[in-house]
């Protein structure tokens, strides 16, 4: 099984690109995260594809060779004025479950500012140990300080409570000390932002450089 995940950032200028790269590499499951306006296209492209179309720009949309069955979390946290910014679409459809064949998948495009972030990845957390997915991929918005490759990234350390959290469920990040960034700030801050943690084994997982592409994120390609 071979999965894709990309937060395509909202851009739509470089789509036909991307669809070159998903017809030659035929993933089963494509998860493209901020792509509301280019995932119509790219279904007239993978014709076969049942597509999973989000209703919110920066919703996850979901493209599989066979059905899936999609659970979207709504975030929740103790603080009022955050629940009620919570209640708005841009942050709906960013934390979902994924059932596919036999395998169970968290994917997620989280934030970017306090103090969502942070209750975001309290949600992930709890809600990987309630459904005890297979893999938990996307968009972070945060990472591990060892990962950053400028002096300036990283000024965040989100990433280290939920990391903690799965390594100890018994989950393992495999692209973890690959010394890669998946995202370029427009300032040139460089952080590893895109991650993939499993519980299963995997036969591959590395980045693709969509950034070449004109993407400001990097891919996730995963093959179990």
């Amino acid at each position: 099984m071979k999965i894709f995940y990309l937060d395509c950032g909202g851009r739509t200028r470089f789509t036909s690109k991307l669809i070159n790269h998903l017809l030659k590499h035929d993933y089963d499951i494509i998860f493209l995260a901020d792509a509301i306006d280019i995932v119509d296209d790219i279904k007239k492209s993978l014709s076969d594809y049942h597509l999973y179309k989000t209703h919110y720009q920066y919703g996850i949309n979901i493209l599989s060779k066979e059905e899936v069955k999609i659970t979207d979390f709504s975030l929740k946290s103790n603080h009022k004025e955050v629940d009620k910014k919570y209640t708005m679409d841009k942050y709906k459809e960013r934390l979902i479950s994924v059932e596919y064949l036999d395998k169970k998948f968290i994917v997620v495009k989280a934030p970017k500012r306090k103090p969502y972030k942070q209750i975001f990845i309290v949600n992930l957390i709890k809600l990987a140990k309630t459904l005890n997915p297979d893999l938990i991929i996307g968009n972070f918005s945060t990472g591990y300080l060892e990962d950053a490759l400028d002096d300036n990234s990283f000024k965040f350390t989100t990433g280290y409570i939920a990391f903690a959290s799965f390594e100890n469920a018994g989950y393992t990040d495999p692209l973890k000390g690959k010394n890669e960034y998946t995202y370029e700030s427009e300032r040139g801050d460089r952080e590893r932002i895109d991650h993939v943690f499993t519980c299963v084994d995997l036969d591959e997982a590395k980045y693709i450089d969509m950034l070449y592409y004109g993407y400001d994120h990097k891919a996730i390609k995963v093959k179990l």
